[in-house]
């Protein structure tokens, strides 16, 4: 206990305060609590400290037992995976192909992420109705690409298995998972609150770092199956025990639960049913992180060495994820394969942003603490070096690859991933300014209900206004080459003026005849968000 109290007091000591908020964490080797302790405050409001019971939210953590929930029915004789979800789901939009349970399980429908349109379209502030999620997601006419044939990660699919399991089992979601799971695992602190409003027993407050301090978190709408559950680090040291030794589900369940989707190009990913499955150092590792507005959560378990770990984390800047990752290579130390070189700041003319000119999608590389990154948009993912090329560990792909061909303003991206091969090309942001008169009028989206304005001047120069909240944006273009003065830029960068999710998103102008007819919004959970000019 005292050899690992003296490693893993180093990494969370720096961030136990009585001043500010911070999480708990819990190891466990073949069953047994060998190190757990909070960190930091539960509430600044308060000034209660974290604990090892104190609970917290664990985010898309949640999605294991959802994915777990369906197939236990499956068990049951009463729910087919490969069956299409509209069965059990008849409200999807009629012009959505068809998209099985399993494929929403691993992520493979194609399905628009709920959650982010809502933050996108209408702002953290937002009030949805939980009445109103089910009809965002049947508004929604098309999947983003072939179901099957790559990986998108979405919480749509998660809240409609929640809805499915209570539809099928004739139990809520909460009351299954209590009499399946978390009774018979003895998981007594972990529940589903019924509402972002719920005040419940020992709940730490999730908390939003701001330039002032901290400002209180919450969903703007309450969520399910989709990433609802709150825990204990305690309670998660059962269930990884748990997941290296099942006995909830037969085998034949745990062999699909474990099996990570397979893509028509003949490779494999990593994500199975709610679990990622891959290697860390050459160590096979099965997690699963989650995030909520002001908290996010990892769960690790390695079954070689008979080890699982628990992080939960009640502010928003610091990462549950990484803080796991240390975890696991300060207690398994040499056990693991050397790490990889990281991409240094001498990569640093790599650094910009990169557009796939066929969808308008748009990646970003940054350099962070003099170390290349990945900018997802909301949080930045160090590269390591692999000979020509940098490799990026991305939730659902064994491996993305990155490959910078030629330099500045000609230097392209070459993005591999199991699912797909796409050629990025370097854009640089130029000034906007002279093109917004052009721009500026309204335009609407059926499938979100929302209008958007584009204002020629003011900060506030891109609005959206959905039914229950707005979001107000800094439009910053891309540029377009020598005639930039006389064509519009096709692609654009969306700047957020209040607390958003993502630190930009990209957008795509549709021009006919000179004039703007329509754009699209991008992200990395929703392509292609169609707005008609009115």
């Amino acid at each position: 206990m005292n050899a690992f109290a003296s490693v893993l007091d180093n990494i969370f000591d720096p961030l136990d305060s009585g001043s500010a908020p911070g999480g708990s964490v819990a190891v466990e080797i073949d069953g047994n609590v060998v190190y757990s302790r909070g960190f930091g405050l539960a509430s600044m409001e308060s000034g209660l400290a974290n604990t090892p019971r104190t609970r917290g939210r664990i985010g898309s953590t949640t999605k294991p037992f959802t994915c777990l929930s369906a197939m236990l029915l499956a068990e049951d004789g009463l729910l087919d995976v490969d069956a299409p979800l509209r069965r059990w789901i008849p409200e999807l939009h009629p012009e959505l192909p068809p998209v099985t349970v399993r494929q929403v399980m691993n992520h493979t429908a194609g399905l628009r992420c709920w959650v982010d349109l809502l933050m996108i379209t209408s702002g953290m502030l937002a009030n949805f109705p939980e009445s109103e999620v089910l009809p965002l997601i049947a508004r929604q006419r098309g999947a983003q690409f072939e179901p099957g044939s790559r990986f998108l990660y979405s919480n749509t699919g998660a809240r409609l298995l929640s809805l499915l399991i209570e539809r099928v089992s004739g139990k809520s979601y909460e009351a299954f998972l209590r009499e399946r799971i978390f009774a018979p695992l003895g998981m007594w602190d972990t529940c589903l609150p019924s509402s972002e409003y719920e005040m419940l027993p020992a709940l730490a407050c999730p908390h939003i770092a701001t330039g002032q301090g901290f400002r209180r978190g919450m969903m703007p709408s309450t969520v399910l199956g989709e990433g609802g559950l709150i825990s204990t680090v305690h309670d998660l040291m059962r269930w990884t025990a748990f997941l290296r030794h099942p006995h909830i589900g037969n085998a034949a369940t745990w062999r699909e639960m474990l099996t990570p989707a397979h893509f028509p190009q003949g490779k494999d990913g990593s994500y199975a049913l709610g679990l990622v499955d891959e290697l860390h150092r050459g160590t096979r590792v099965l997690h699963h992180a989650g995030a909520v507005v002001g908290a996010n959560s990892q769960m690790l378990v390695v079954p070689e060495h008979k080890l699982g770990l628990a992080i939960l984390v009640n502010r928003s800047d610091i990462s549950a994820t990484e803080l796991g990752w240390k975890v696991l290579d300060a207690l398994l130390g040499e056990k693991l394969m050397p790490a990889a070189p990281t991409a240094t700041g001498a990569t640093a003319a790599a650094a910009g942003f990169y557009v796939h000119a066929e969808s308008g999608r748009t990646m970003a590389l940054e350099v962070v603490n003099e170390r290349l990154c990945f900018d997802h948009q909301s949080q930045y993912a160090p590269l390591t070096v692999d000979g020509d090329a940098f490799v990026l560990n991305q939730v659902g792909f064994k491996t993305t690859r990155l490959k910078v061909v030629g330099e500045g303003s000609d230097a392209v991206v070459l993005l591999e991933q199991p699912d797909s091969a796409l050629q990025f090309d370097r854009k640089n942001p130029v000034d906007s300014l002279p093109y917004l008169q052009r721009m500026s009028g309204r335009y609407s989206s059926v499938e979100t209900d929302t209008e958007v304005r584009i204002h020629a001047e003011g900060p506030a120069q891109f609005e959206m206004r959905g039914p229950y909240g707005r979001s107000l944006w800094r439009l910053e273009a891309l540029d377009v080459g020598a005639q930039e003065h006389e064509e519009l830029p096709e692609f654009w960068l969306l700047r957020p003026l209040d607390p958003a999710p993502v630190r930009w998103v990209a957008m795509r102008l549709i021009v006919r005849g000179g004039a703007v007819q329509a754009l699209e919004i991008n992200t990395p959970r929703t392509w292609a968000l169609h707005f008609d000019r009115i």
